[in-house]
């Protein structure tokens, strides 16, 4: 009898705000194919019925560099919780910053 495990997590930008809708893409020599879900709008993710092994996490989203989380250990019976950060691509950054910095002025006669 075959026992498993799960991976659930979080992804999120560097000012922690949920990536929603990233392709999150588990991979690993105890698995057939890789295994493809999305995040949801809080930015969460689970794969179920996992077999115990080291897996390869890949989170792609469009603004962000590709995460690659490498040995990730899923135990037997258990829930491996993971929360990653993803990183802004050189030119969504710059335009991430500057929205951030813009400060309005109301003009009064």
């Amino acid at each position: 009898m075959s026992s498993y495990s799960a991976i659930r997590g979080k992804i999120a930008d560097l000012l922690d705000y949920p990536v929603a809708s990233a392709r999150v893409v588990l991979s690993g020599t105890k698995l057939d194919e890789k295994l493809c879900t999305m995040t949801g709008v809080e930015g969460l993710f689970m794969f179920s019925r996992v077999p115990p092994g080291s897996y390869t996490l890949e989170v792609t989203y469009n603004g962000f560099n590709k995460l690659v989380q490498r040995g990730i250990a899923v135990r037997d019976h258990a829930i491996t919780g993971l929360d990653l950060k993803m990183d802004f691509l050189e030119d969504s950054r710059i335009i991430k910053l500057r929205a951030m910095s813009l400060e309005f002025v109301h003009d009064s006669p």
